[in-house]
């Protein structure tokens, strides 16, 4: 990548997410995302024009050759990058925003951010370019973009094994205002990956000092509340949403919380590290204040219980 500008990276397994400014034609990357319409007609959009312009009449050939019926929503065409500095370029054509299905819209923002990450795996790629999606013409909430790609990257990673080693945000520069939310955002994520105060690696040290007054968490491969779940929903954009709500509140439903007292005088580091390990191998987040509490799934919870409270 030949960016004008490094703003800041984070790490989540195995996977740097990488926020970047400058034009999306200029990343030298295995795989670069355009976001055009349906119809695949280059010319028509900002990122999909400054494409078209490095990459040459080629690309539009092909476009024309190999999808002459263009795509859907929820589709995306590859074609080889020509003289742009990758090998393909993945071309998605994402809906008009609507605040009565914004969750459906946001719902396929994610899917189509998996897709390509699934078709750039199986091609052999190792880094991908996206642009901000929906920005622009396309009237998306630039509030809500920074999340909804950050967190699809991550959920990806979190339950695949993968080749793909870097993924980049690119911000055109001119456009400061989304450069300003998507920074603000990557400041609040832990260069690690991880999330507030959790413990995210092995090789990350607990004080010897003072960590009896503070609260610790302990990252979890299920059951957390930041638990990253793709599903793909085949449905019509009015009945998506209640399709989204009712799987959320059926995965709700298997979660719960349990508190258990313990004097924190005795909470010592022989300790700290058996809930770490607890918490490991039940699968559950077990946080420290002035009660240990355990959250995640039913059963996992009531197996750990009596590990924590034989400390």
């Amino acid at each position: 990548m030949t960016p004008r500008t490094n703003v800041t990276s984070r790490e989540n397994a195995g996977i740097k997410i990488k926020l970047k400014t400058d034009s999306i034609s200029n990343a030298s990357v295995d795989v670069i995302v355009n976001s055009t319409n349906k119809q695949l007609q280059l010319h028509k959009g900002s990122i999909s024009k400054s494409i078209l312009n490095v990459a040459g009449a080629q690309i539009q050939s092909e476009c024309n050759q190999k999808y002459p019926q263009g795509i859907s929503t929820s589709e995306i065409a590859i074609t080889k990058g020509y003289n742009l500095k990758c090998d393909n370029v993945f071309h998605l054509a994402l809906p008009d925003w609507d605040e009565n299905s914004s969750h459906s819209i946001l719902a396929n923002l994610t899917q189509i951010i998996t897709i390509c990450l699934e078709k750039a795996e199986k091609l052999g790629a190792k880094s991908l370019a996206f642009p901000i999606l929906g920005a622009g013409i396309l009237k998306y909430p630039i509030v809500n973009l920074p999340k909804t790609m950050y967190e699809a990257v991550k959920s990806y990673s979190n339950q695949n094994s993968n080749r793909i080693k870097d993924v980049y945000f690119v911000v055109y520069p001119q456009d400061t205002e989304i450069l300003k939310k998507f920074e603000e955002y990557f400041q609040q994520m832990p260069a690690d990956g991880s999330d507030g105060s959790h413990v995210s690696s092995d090789d990350e040290d607990i004080d010897d000092e003072d960590d009896e007054d503070k609260e610790i968490e302990y990252d979890v491969s299920a059951g957390q509340k930041d638990v990253g779940v793709t599903l793909k929903f085949f449905a019509k954009y009015q009945n998506l949403d209640n399709a989204i709500e009712t799987v959320k509140k059926e995965y709700d439903s298997l979660l719960t919380t349990q508190q258990i007292p313990f004097d924190d005088v005795d909470l010592t580091e022989s300790r700290k590290l058996r809930l770490r390990d607890i918490s490991r191998t039940h699968k559950i987040q077990i946080s420290v204040s002035d009660t240990i509490t355990i959250y995640g799934r039913q059963s996992h919870v009531k197996d750990a219980e009596p590990s924590v409270q034989s400390l």
